[in-house]
């Protein structure tokens, strides 16, 4: 096994590395070949190597190690096990003879993984809070804590989720430094935020796709997912008119969104779905989106930015007309009193609703009807 562990580490194969040396009783070893390489397993995506890692270690071993102690409660979060998180934080504090300094990194760890769990959950305002304060403990940090950039790439995610417009200004000094290091699961994070935050849609859309460059396959997209840069990425194609993109888009975001549990992103994109089917005149999916909408959004806490994003696409929905490219063959023989009319037909109001919207009488809502009838 000593034999296969330095054949191993000569090739780089970190799999069979560990296996070799915690087989061989050379933990330290094992311990430190993956901290050494844990920021490569990282972007890799090796979710599920790094449980295996930990099982092979050694839990007692791993939460020993300053550089690993964090580990297994990054990996819970990434596999959505909330209820194991804070069993292992509160673990990392019962390890003897830790370092001040090092006591600091996992305070640092710890709150990063709690604004992440928050968010998760749908507990905005309380995520929000949560990174501040990780941050904050983060400030003059040692060289070498690679968790800073994860720390500011967290809490821009969660201010542009809260509509806070400091959300830029974390996501770009996240970028900063994960560029800096190599380390590209912060740059998914950070340009999605940054995506969302800003107002410049060619700049929106540049940050949407370089957040999707890091993602280049099923692990890696098992890994990052990435919700909001495809949101972002919906919201440009929308804005542009590009309705068939903007559609697949907003699918993927709702797919990767609820396997994920980003509720509050799942919440912006099924409103925005909402606006998508109203334009192309399919009412029925069109209040089953914003039905949707609403009910992830009541689970939601400290959201009240995506929550006037919910509403908004209530009210863009109930009345606005749709592309006349999408009126029926004929409609260009319509008034343009019988066309509003005809606009307003599939969202089946009473004649003296049509009346009252459209600041007429009811005969004259009548002899519109009638007019188009005839025409069509």
């Amino acid at each position: 096994h000593r034999r296969a562990m330095r054949w191993s580490l000569a090739a780089d194969d970190l799999d069979a590395v560990v296996w070799h040396a915690v087989s061989a009783g050379e933990h330290e070893v094992a311990l430190e070949a993956v901290g050494e390489r844990l920021l490569a397993a990282s972007n890799r995506g090796q979710i599920d190597d790094m449980w295996r890692w930990i099982n092979w270690i050694g839990t007692e071993r791993v939460l020993a190690d300053p550089v690993l102690a964090a580990l297994p409660a990054w990996v819970s979060l990434n596999q959505r096990r909330y209820d194991e998180i804070d069993p292992w934080l509160d673990a990392i504090w019962m390890v003897e003879g830790v370092s001040d300094d090092h006591l600091r990194l996992f305070a640092v760890h710890a709150g990063t993984i709690r604004a992440s769990r928050e968010r998760h959950l749908g507990a905005i305002g309380d995520a929000v809070e949560s990174a501040r304060q990780a941050v904050e403990l983060a400030r003059n940090a040692a060289p070498h804590w690679t968790i800073v950039s994860t720390v500011h790439a967290t809490l821009s995610q969660v201010l542009a989720l809260a509509g806070d417009p400091e959300a830029v200004d974390a996501a770009r000094v996240a970028i900063d430094l994960a560029g800096e290091a190599g380390q590209d699961p912060p740059l998914v994070m950070a340009y999605g935020a940054l995506g969302l935050a800003l107002d410049d849609p060619i700049a929106v859309g540049a940050a949407a796709d370089s957040a999707l460059s890091f993602v280049t396959s099923t692990d890696l997209e098992r890994f990052h997912r990435p919700a909001m840069p495809w949101l972002v990425r919906a919201r440009v194609a929308f804005d542009e008119g590009r309705m068939a993109d903007a559609e697949h888009a907003v699918e993927r975001t709702i797919e990767i969104a609820t396997i994920g549990d980003e509720p509050a992103v799942l919440a912006l994109a099924h409103a925005l779905s909402a606006r998508i089917h109203h334009l192309h005149g399919r009412e029925p999916e069109k209040r089953a989106a914003l039905r949707s909408a609403d009910a992830v959004g009541e689970e939601l806490t400290g959201a009240d930015w995506i929550l006037e994003q919910v509403r908004a696409a209530h009210t863009a929905t109930r009345f606005a007309p749709g592309p006349d490219d999408l009126l029926p063959i004929g409609a260009r023989e319509l008034s343009e009193r019988e066309l509003g009319v005809l606009r307003m037909l599939p969202y089946d109001l009473p004649r003296r609703e049509l009346a009252r919207q459209l600041y007429v009488s009811e005969n004259t809502v009548k002899t519109h009807l009638t007019s188009i009838r005839r025409k069509l």
